[in-house]
């Protein structure tokens, strides 16, 4: 009977599957949710910014210059009269769609499918995807976001100008998005390169382990192989990857 229910118990958690028993894990605990829940009333505030912020991120009000938290500005003013309170926010939904966007597109989408084909057929894919990364990791990030300024701005900023002037898309060149993607491309050129060093590591090790053979003697696909028998088991590093690129991503962004 004690053999029959713990069987019975391990293949209902068996089947649960990797990112389930990850929540509940971290459900337990206290302090991690409490900080994902400060996080999370940061970044929605950020997002939120035209809609809450008090001011625009540019009104000025001579009348206020350097004054102290009040009751109309709760932050106080900068140098030029502008509100603390509205210019913070504004930045913060800057740096939500510019950190966000880019992990998306270049640390996981990119970092984590390049990782696993590298890994998984080794040879002349290795070298040619660890090569490239290492070239574009030879630039400095600064370096590289002035270069792409200078090349690519004035292009993209042309080409949005035309498409405003062809459609009934107005405002695209205020809003920032050229600054967006020149910030995105330069950003997501070197995102990828960690996360694929990571993931091919993992993968590297985890190619060679017996449920891997299994899989390739039952006939399954490489994709199949990759995405749901070698991924699911390389989730851990990915999630504290992510975690800690977020915050390098930040500070890359504010330079």
């Amino acid at each position: 009977m004690v053999v029959r229910e713990f069987s019975g118990d391990f293949r209902e958690q068996h089947s649960r599957g990797h990112l389930v028993r990850a929540w509940s894990r971290l459900v337990r605990k206290k302090i991690a949710i409490a900080s994902m829940v400060a996080i999370g009333i940061v970044y929605t505030a950020g997002i939120l910014a035209p809609v809450i912020a008090p001011y625009d991120y540019t009104a000025q009000d001579y009348t206020a210059i350097r004054k102290p938290p009040n009751s109309s500005h709760w932050a106080g003013t900068d140098l030029k009269g502008r509100d603390l309170l509205s210019r913070v926010l504004w930045g913060i939904q800057n740096t939500v769609v510019i950190t966000v966007v880019s992990m998306l597109t270049g640390g996981l989408v990119i970092g984590v499918t390049l990782g696993l084909v590298s890994g998984y057929f080794g040879k002349r894919i290795d070298a040619v995807i660890m090569r490239t990364g290492e070239v574009f990791a030879s630039f400095p990030d600064i370096l590289l976001i002035i270069i792409l300024a200078a090349t690519l701005r004035p292009r993209i900023l042309n080409w949005v100008r035309t498409l405003e002037d062809n459609t009934f898309l107005d405002g695209l060149v205020r809003s920032g998005v050229v600054d967006y993607s020149v910030i995105f491309l330069a950003l997501v050129s070197f995102s990828w390169i960690g996360m694929a060093r990571l993931v091919r590591g993992q993968v590297l090790y985890l190619k060679e382990t017996q449920f891997i053979e299994a899989a390739r003697a039952l006939g399954s696909s490489t994709s199949r192989i990759l995405f749901l028998h070698l991924l699911p088991n390389a989730i851990s590093p990915i999630v504290v990857s992510v975690t800690m690129s977020m915050g390098v991503l930040i500070g890359t962004e504010i330079i």
